[in-house]
């Protein structure tokens, strides 16, 4: 598989565009998987409970790859709420 064909393979599984470079992330689409997954997860509890998102920051990657900027943080927390998130959870990496 050429590089980044499994990213763009991932993004086209959510209805994401993916990006021109490999490993450049596009904050645009951050925003618009945060909003869509949070209205999801809503639906899914009927609203009967609150949903708090998880957004990564300064989760570590490789040289040449983007870096999180607080503008990207800044985007998804918005994303979240107007979504309708009763909050958001703040995490360098959602598996630690």
């Amino acid at each position: 598989m050429r590089s980044g064909g499994l990213s763009a393979l991932v993004l086209q599984d959510h209805g994401l565009p993916g990006s021109a470079l490999p490993g450049v992330a596009d904050v645009r689409v951050e925003r618009r998987y945060v909003a869509r997954e949070t209205k999801r997860a809503i639906a899914g509890v009927n609203g009967e409970i609150p949903v708090y998102p998880g957004i990564d920051i300064d989760v570590p990657t490789e040289a040449g790859q983007k870096q999180t900027t607080p503008e990207d943080v800044r985007q998804a927390v918005k994303a979240a709420f107007v979504a309708g998130a009763q909050g958001v959870v703040l995490s360098r990496k959602y598996s630690e």
